[in-house]
């Protein structure tokens, strides 16, 4: 009994060493991944939001109560209304008839979303502000930022700011990140990452074989220290970009050198309000502490320096140690420390206009497959015309009728006078995009 127990122990052993010699086999080929080939294509900032502490002017807070007013007045009239448009520094927004958890009032539009609490208390924020993924991309991080201080100008009176306030423009969060080529991580990798981070984890994407009918497993890259105050991802952004419908995304890359085919992945650091206070510095002139990274104007000329910190100290992919050297990057890892520099000149003013050109064709595949079946419920309904059809003819008949529906169900807000409306207020709120015209990018 003793010497069959032994066996099964050798057994065990054996396929533990085993299967240890094949994971240090794949960490092997993993860590000879050339780091010449290893590019950066962007680097910049893919999500920002700010805010100030600065008291607001009574006048707009009369004015946007006003308007709020109006909206639950429409919404609850069940009119064809989503907001009651008003410009701020401007610039157009749409103030929705419902608040956020952070102030009562909710200011919206295409690059960015605004939340006003006028009964905020001492210190924390009266105005925040989102900016979208597609305006940072579009103008920059720095055009975008002075923009959103112009808005906050507009709304604030600095004479009602109690002595000594800070009334910068202060960060509440702050993405950074680095989109590259050349490497593509495998989750074999995890256990070489060092980090600080407590919650590390692998994501993988579930779908179903071209092949076969088992159901496959894709990888789609590492978290780390999600829902803490420093989080960070290392993930496959090609995948990502079809899933939350950026496409938008590959105009960048093939600005910098992307081939179309190869896959981009994406480091990105993620920082909230308190990891950003923990940064400080003191300011030579006065002899106080300042928080470098939760002022917009330090953290913007700071953003190399801060990705290096976070690349090496929070989270880095290392060899192992030696007895000269404790810290080792691998050159991969090293590649991407060195080849994200933040000079805000990621942005491209084109991006914009690509994304439109996306949702133009997306809305015409999506408008075919509903005129088809506009029109056989109209053949259903009343029969189909002798003969051959006339396409044009049916479509005619079908956009009428749908005129007449939406004319009856939306108190005379026909199609044509909706997309006029939609058009003037896109007229006004693409200057935040400084997008020049109309006509069509020749993409290859």
């Amino acid at each position: 009994m003793r010497g069959g127990q032994r066996a099964g122990a050798g057994g065990t052993a054996a396929g533990a060493a085993k299967a240890t010699a094949a994971r240090l086999a794949k960490l092997r080929a993993a860590q000879s991944a050339p780091a010449e080939g290893v590019k950066v294509l962007t680097s910049g900032v893919d999500t920002l939001h700010l805010h100030t502490v600065c008291p607001l002017s009574d006048a707009w807070v009369q004015r946007l109560g006003k308007a709020k007013q109006a909206a639950l007045a429409a919404r609850d009239a069940n009119e064809a209304s989503d907001g009651v448009p008003v410009v701020v520094a401007g610039h157009r927004f749409t103030v929705r008839p419902w608040g956020s958890r952070k102030g009562p009032l909710l200011l919206e539009c295409e690059a960015l979303t605004l939340v006003i609490n006028p009964e905020a208390p001492r210190r924390l924020p009266t105005v925040s502000a989102e900016l979208k993924a597609l305006w940072l991309w579009q103008v920059g991080y720095t055009t975008a930022a002075a923009d959103v201080a112009a808005i906050f100008a507009a709304l604030c009176d600095e004479s009602k700011a109690p002595a000594g306030a800070d009334l910068r423009v202060q960060v509440t969060r702050l993405d950074i990140c680095a989109d590259f080529v050349g490497w593509c991580p495998a989750p074999e990798q995890l256990p070489e990452f060092f980090t600080r981070a407590v919650r590390r984890s692998t994501h993988e994407e579930h779908r179903d074989s071209l092949d076969t009918h088992h159901r496959g497993r894709a990888f789609t890259g590492f978290s780390w220290g999600l829902g803490g105050a420093i989080s960070a991802r290392l993930y496959d952004k090609t995948r990502e970009v079809k899933t939350s419908n950026k496409l938008w995304f590959r105009q960048l890359w093939r600005k910098k050198g992307w081939d179309g085919e190869a896959p981009v992945w994406r480091l990105e650091f993620q920082l909230r309000r308190e990891a950003l206070n923990e940064h400080a510095a003191v300011d030579m002139k006065s002899g106080e502490l300042v928080h470098v990274f939760a002022q917009w104007e330090s953290a913007r000329d700071s953003l190399t320096a801060l990705w290096r910190q976070l690349a090496t100290g929070w989270l880095s992919w290392r060899l192992p140690r030696t007895a000269t050297q404790r810290v080792r990057l691998q050159p991969v890892w090293q590649r991407l420390v060195d080849g994200a520099v933040f000079r805000d000149d990621s942005w491209d003013a084109e991006v914009y206009r690509h994304k439109r050109e996306i949702d133009f064709d997306d809305t015409m595949a999506q408008l075919g497959g509903w005129l088809s079946r506009a029109v056989f419920e109209r053949w259903r309904e009343y029969g189909q015309p002798s003969g051959r059809p006339e396409l044009l003819e049916e479509l005619l008949r079908t956009c009428r009728e749908a005129d007449e529906q939406r004319k009856r169900r939306k108190k005379g807000d026909g199609v044509l006078s909706r997309a006029q409306e939609k058009f003037t207020h896109w007229e006004q709120e693409r200057r935040l995009f400084r997008d020049p015209g109309y006509t069509r990018l020749e993409l290859h």
